[in-house]
């Protein structure tokens, strides 16, 4: 509870003691209040004659807004992104300001009439000067503001038209050298491509015409044939080993029956020439099933052999003719069938030959396609693969030659440039430097600090007790009275002299401002 009341009782002492320091300085104040006054009015007339005599300086702006066509937007927004306004402004200083676009306003404006080019520190000296009063600004959005600051209207204005139309003409110029390079390179790329392509496309079809059975979908084909001719071949052999065996016994019982003959008979008359004739037809024939399997009854090959075969034919029948009229007894009806089945064995089984070749070779053929249907499908997805990213790399070519064609033309008609005059340039006879209210405040800042800076100075020198406490606070000793400061004639007339001149010092200031804010104004 000491404690809580002892810092009750501390605080309004606290600003107890703030209360007198701040009284103590305003006696302060009030006591060198000439130092205070005199160097606020003195720096005030000054700031103000200042402001009203400095040159005044002017400004010439131009306002350039970033826009382009919508239907022109839509065919080149991949060709031509925005800039954000930081970009803009630097890619706007790097053209607008560089050194050749700087020369050019200088001679054509006629900034620098008595330097030569030969004076390159002359020249320098005019262009830098030049270049620190233009200034570039984004105002809103998309809009630049071009602005240049000088002592003449009409000169500031001229400077701004030349480089803002300068810089127009160079970049119409650079936008239409660019959108012609472009699309001669593209044509010469589109023509690359194109070969490109063509070589994809027809690696593609050939493969296609090669290997029809690696097609999408013919692998189950291939499969099935291989099954079926798998099965035909088992019959064929199945057909073969029955033949072979039908041949055999039909060999048995015509043995059998030419013993018997040969038994009732002994001398037989037989014709060797009949024999061999028998013989070679019965080549022919086998030879012309085989031929049949492969070939159609219209190919050379079978119509040789089925003549050969009919004059054969031919001559064995008059042979026979000559044994039947020359032999007392013919063959008997069982000898003939039998020769004649054993005849149909042997072509059927010469044929049945012929047909498990091909059979075999055609099975080998439908083996080998489903074993590699693999590898030649993976080829054609590559291929396909190939020629669907060359095609589409050539359609883009081909779109971005056509925005490159239009780009170029509208470039040629001048409706392509991304900057256009929206304020002209003009020459404005408002100055905009010196700004006077602030010159004044600044002169009216300063001399208060002066003054203020000079009380502290004279106030530290001042050795004398001021008052009461103060005597108090330094002795240490009680005090048993105090004797005021009397002001003399000669005092009293002082301070009413500084008060007159003081009066007549404020006076002479506001009639000067007045007259030279009215003289500038009939000016």
């Amino acid at each position: 509870m000491t404690a809580g009341r002892n810092g009750q009782h501390m605080k309004p002492m606290q600003q107890h003691h703030k209360q007198a320091d701040l009284r103590k300085h305003l006696r302060v104040f009030m006591r060198h209040k000439r130092l205070l006054i005199l160097p606020f009015i003195l720096s005030a007339v000054a700031a103000t004659t200042l402001a009203f005599f400095l040159p005044k300086q002017y400004e010439a702006t131009c306002l350039l807004v970033v826009e382009r066509a919508k239907t022109v937007t839509t065919l080149l927004k991949d060709q031509v992104p925005p800039l954000k306004p930081e970009e803009l402004i630097q890619a706007l200083n790097e053209r607008m300001l560089n050194w050749s676009a700087l020369v050019g306003v200088v001679k054509k404006a006629s900034l620098a009439p008595n330097i030569s080019t030969e004076d390159v520190y002359g020249f320098e000296e005019a262009i830098l000067k030049l270049k620190k009063r233009i200034n570039l600004r984004i105002k809103g959005t998309d809009l630049i503001q071009v602005s240049y600051t000088g002592r003449y209207p009409e000169l500031n204005a001229k400077i701004v038209d030349i480089l803002v139309s300068d810089f127009l003409e160079k970049r119409l110029e650079e936008e239409r050298q660019d959108a012609q390079q472009a699309y001669k390179f593209i044509d010469d790329e589109l023509e690359s491509y194109r070969k490109d392509l063509e070589d994809a496309e027809a690696k593609l079809r050939t493969f296609r015409e090669k290997n029809t059975d690696a097609l999408p979908g013919s692998e189950n084909a291939n499969y099935m044939a291989k099954i079926q001719t798998e099965n035909r071949l088992m019959d064929v052999k199945e057909q073969t080993v029955e033949n072979e065996r039908r041949l055999a016994n039909l060999r048995t019982q015509m043995e059998q029956i030419q013993k018997a003959a040969e038994a009732e008979q002994p001398k037989k008359t037989t014709s060797p020439t009949a024999m061999v004739l028998q013989e070679q037809i019965t080549k022919l024939e086998v030879q012309l099933s085989g031929l049949r399997i492969r070939y159609q009854e219209k190919h050379p090959k079978v119509a040789d052999t089925t003549e050969q075969l009919d004059v054969l034919r031919k001559k064995l029948e008059d042979e026979e003719q000559k044994l039947t009229a020359a032999e007392t007894k013919a063959p008997s009806p069982l000898q003939l069938e039998i020769s004649r089945q054993i005849l149909e064995t042997e072509t059927e089984l010469a044929a049945l030959k012929s047909r498990r070749t091909m059979l075999e070779q055609r099975l080998a053929e439908y083996e080998e396609k489903v074993k590699n249907h693999p590898v030649r499908e993976q080829e054609l997805t590559k291929l396909q693969r190939d020629y669907e990213v060359k095609q589409e790399l050539y359609n883009k070519r081909l779109y971005n030659l056509e925005s490159a064609r239009v780009t170029k033309e509208l470039a040629i008609a001048a409706k392509t440039t991304r900057f256009t005059i929206v304020d002209p340039p003009r020459a404005s006879y408002h100055p905009v430097k010196p700004s006077i209210p602030k010159i004044i405040l600044a002169g009216a800042f300063i001399g208060l600090a002066l003054g203020a800076g000079l009380v502290m100075l004279v106030e530290h020198m001042n050795q004398t007790f001021t008052d009461v406490d103060e005597a108090k606070e330094v002795l240490g000793i009680p005090l048993l009275g105090i004797v005021q400061n009397i002001e003399t004639a000669r005092a009293k007339d002082a301070k009413k002299r500084w008060r007159m001149a003081a009066g007549a010092a404020a006076a002479a200031t506001c009639l000067a401002v007045s007259a030279v804010a009215a003289i500038k104004s009939l000016i």
